[in-house]
């Protein structure tokens, strides 16, 4: 697997590895066949904040660990077939996978070093990060948002980075990308409605921004998950890939 700019890692047979949300990446595949399982998961504390971001995530989880992985992401999607669209079981079930997972995941990855003080600081940020994620559409500025979290803009610039690792304005253009993707993905909305709900009124900056994060221009990102899709639809097992 090649990831940006230039990391490489490689993962045998059984073995499993980690990709933060919005990591752009590329795998190969060397074995003559393979059969590869794969979830998308976020984990949130706080309201907001990405849990994978205050962890220590290794290269590669061990065979045990990701076989393990692997089983209860084979079980979820067995399970969703016996489902009848109840809002209610499915949330209930889609959130004992998640919390599955993450307890196989926990011995392999611990807090960084000093988090547990960050948390805490990352409290007085927390109205910030709620904020950006109910006003993507709208204009968003760092004084404004150092405003909302009562501190001079040095301090909370500050503290934001701390918490999440992340300028202030970074984590805007993040969060609104990765809420581009979700609509580009679960509706059928035109790329200038998309860009609009992200704050974007111009759609050509839109489509420059969302191509220089994901590697993708909206239009083919689009494409490629529907691919991905049918290609998982009609392959031997659900939610497997198989390559010859």
């Amino acid at each position: 697997m090649y990831l940006a700019p230039d990391e490489s890692r490689i993962a045998r047979a059984g073995e499993l590895i980690i990709l933060p949300a919005g990591v752009r990446h590329k795998v190969d595949v060397t074995a003559p066949r393979e059969l590869r399982r794969w979830a998308h998961i976020n984990y949130f504390i706080l309201g907001r904040l990405e849990l994978f971001s205050l962890l220590t995530i290794p290269p590669v989880i061990p065979k045990r660990c990701g076989e393990a992985v692997g089983d209860a992401i084979q079980a979820w999607l067995a399970s969703m077939s016996h489902l009848n669209h109840n809002p209610v079981e499915l949330n209930a079930r889609r959130n004992e996978f998640g919390f599955k997972v993450l307890g196989l995941l926990a011995p392999f990855c611990p807090l960084k070093a000093g988090m547990l003080a960050i948390i805490s600081q990352v409290r007085r940020i927390q109205p910030v990060i709620e904020y950006i994620h109910q006003h993507y559409h709208q204009p968003i500025k760092r004084d404004d948002l150092a405003r909302i979290a009562c501190l001079s803009t040095a301090q909370f610039h500050c503290l934001f980075k701390q918490g999440t690792g992340l300028t202030p304005m970074d984590f805007v253009r993040q969060a609104r990308m990765r809420h581009a993707q979700k609509l580009l993905i679960t509706t059928g909305d035109p790329a200038k409605s998309i860009a609009g709900q992200c704050g974007y009124a111009d759609e050509f900056l839109f489509s420059k921004t969302f191509k220089r994060c994901c590697g993708f221009s909206p239009r083919q990102y689009r494409s490629s998950v529907h691919e991905l899709r049918a290609e998982q639809l009609f392959s031997s097992s659900p939610g497997s890939l198989r390559k010859a």
